[in-house]
Formats: structure tokens, C-alpha cells, sequence
């Protein structure tokens, strides 16, 4: 198993921590969805037609829970709506879209040593189109998905039992271009999330010591390039990875001995190199799940 090369950086005098207001912008649109049953969505992406959201359902289909997708358009409403069993535990975490398909991944205890990787591509209208079940090493569990500017191929980065994984698929076949275990600190880490800038891929997570690495990766290839990792005394872990404007951002969590959880808000350069920490919440539990630059504006959701 290969060990990649990594850099310590302590976090604890460059963090400042700010409390704001938990003053949210007006909420245009709010739906409910599902069905009597207990029912999760994990994954959502927006394009230029519609919003595509998936997950979870123990409300439709045989041998719940199974994997969903929710297509809605722009004007809110409801579309197409579809649930996909293999005969066993199926759950969706991320989606992506590009040129009328759908690409969701997931994991299901279909195959041999589950659970495993499941990709299945849709088109607009909720119709299934083809999937792929990857055994990987063990317990697979896909937390990152995306896909390349040409959408040719889907990039997939989540926990293994043994190690970090990143996984390269091609979406005309759904064969494997090329497959990486990777170990940051040990063979608990876990990458929860990967983006693609530059012929590069940027993936973040947490590492088995409790602290927050980010990598870097050859994307033609899946060559490690370089990685490090971001510590304090206190756990921190890196949730999303977003690349704009020729900077590395990331949103993660900083669990604060006295305000609880946090909301971690990094700006990195291309190299990795640490230029801004800094961490925001309430006096409650914040926990950041997801992140987006827009404009210079950094937009964050969770819970």
C-alpha cells in the first residue's frame, strides 16, 4: 500500500474564530418530498436546466432502503422521480450532470465484501441508462464525485478499509480508467470530497489521526503530487473542495472546546499552501457540509 508524502501544518495560530449572526438570506423556495416511510437526500446539483437531487428512500421500491433521484425544474416544480434496488441496501450520495445524463454515486450491498460503489447514469426523464458496481477494497463508501469538463470521466473519492480511495471511471462504458488506494496518515483516512481544475483533482477529508488533509492529484493518470495536513489540538475535517479563481478552497469542521462545532473556511494556493483559516459559527452546533464559490463569495450550507 503506498504511503503518499505529507506535510504537518499546525492550524492553531491562524485560526480566528468570529461569531455571526445566523441571519439567512431569504428563502425563495422550500419543498417537501418522499413518502411515509423515512426518506434522506444527501446529494444535490443544479445546472442550467434542472436540479437533481438524490439519496435515500425506505417509502418506495422492494428491499428499502434503495437509492432515489429527484429531477425538478427551474420553476420548482417536480419533473421525474425514480428509485433503483439490486435487491439489497442501496443509498446515493453525490450527482452530477453534463450533456443530458445523469451520474449518481452511491453504494450497495450488491456484489462480493460489500458494501461497494454503485454508478448509475440516467437521462433527464429518470430513466436508468446503464450501472456499475466496484469492489474496491472491503467497505467502499463514495463520498466525492465529479466529473471532467468533456464528461468523459467520472472522478470518485471516499473511505476504503483499508485506505482512502480515488477512482477514475469512464462514463461511455463505465470502465475504470484507473483505480488508487491512498493513505495520508493511516489506513483510516477518509476522502470526502473531490473537484477537477487544471488537469488536476483536489480531494479533501479526514485523516485517521482526526485532522484535515488535503491532496493533490494527476488526473490522467491518479498520481499522488502532493499532499498535506491542517491540525490543531482539536479535531477538524475537511467536507468540500472547490477550486475557482486559481485557488484552493475548502470547508470543513473545527470542533471548538468551548463553542462546539464550527464551520472551517480554508483558501489554499494550487501547491497547498495555507493563506487563510479561518472559522465561523454560533454558540451552537454548526456543522458545514458543503461548499461554493461564486463572484469572490464563498456560499456554504449544513446543518
Amino acid at each position: 500500500m503506498r504511503k503518499v508524502l505529507v506535510i504537518l501544518v499546525a492550524l492553531a495560530l491562524l485560526i480566528g474564530t468570529q461569531i455571526v449572526a445566523a441571519n439567512a438570506a431569504v428563502v425563495t423556495f422550500r419543498q417537501l418530498f418522499g413518502g411515509s416511510n423515512p426518506d434522506s437526500a444527501r446529494g444535490i446539483f443544479v445546472d442550467s436546466n434542472h436540479i437533481y437531487i438524490v439519496g435515500e428512500t425506505n417509502s418506495f421500491g422492494p428491499n428499502t432502503p434503495n437509492l432515489f433521484l429527484s429531477i425538478f425544474r427551474l420553476d420548482n416544480s417536480h419533473k421525474c422521480s425514480v428509485a433503483v434496488d439490486l435487491g439489497g441496501l442501496e443509498r446515493a450520495w453525490k450527482v452530477v450532470a453534463h450533456g443530458g445524463n445523469v451520474y449518481v454515486s452511491g453504494d450497495t450491498n450488491y456484489g462480493a465484501n460489500p458494501s461497494n460503489v454503485l454508478v448509475v447514469k440516467f437521462d433527464t426523464n429518470c430513466n436508468v441508462l446503464g450501472a456499475a458496481v466496484y469492489d474496491i477494497d472491503g467497505t467502499d463508501l463514495p463520498f466525492g464525485l465529479s466529473i471532467s469538463p468533456d464528461g468523459s470521466t467520472l472522478y470518485i473519492a471516499g473511505f476504503s478499509a483499508s485506505a482512502a480511495h480515488l477512482l477514475a471511471v469512464r462514463t461511455s462504458d463505465f470502465s475504470v480508467a484507473w483505480a488508487k488506494l491512498f493513505r495520508v496518515t493511516g489506513g483510516g483516512d477518509a476522502a470526502n470530497s473531490v473537484t477537477f481544475s487544471g488537469n488536476k483533482l483536489y480531494v479533501t477529508g479526514l485523516t485517521s489521526t482526526g485532522d484535515l488533509f488535503v491532496s493533490r492529484f494527476d488526473a490522467a493518470s491518479g498520481n499522488h503530487e502532493a499532499s498535506k495536513v491542517f491540525s490543531t489540538p482539536q479535531p477538524e475535517e475537511g467536507r468540500d473542495v472547490v477550486v475557482a479563481g486559481g485557488k484552493v478552497y475548502v470547508a470543513g469542521r473545527y470542533d471548538d472546546p468551548v463553542k462546539q462545532r464550527e464551520f472551517l473556511f480554508m483558501r489554499l494556493d494550487t501547491n497547498l499552501n495555507l493563506e487563510l483559516a479561518k472559522t465561523f459559527g454560533t454558540n451552537a452546533f454548526d456543522d458545514v457540509t458543503s461548499l461554493s464559490m461564486v463572484g469572490g463569495l464563498a456560499y456554504a450550507v449544513g446543518m
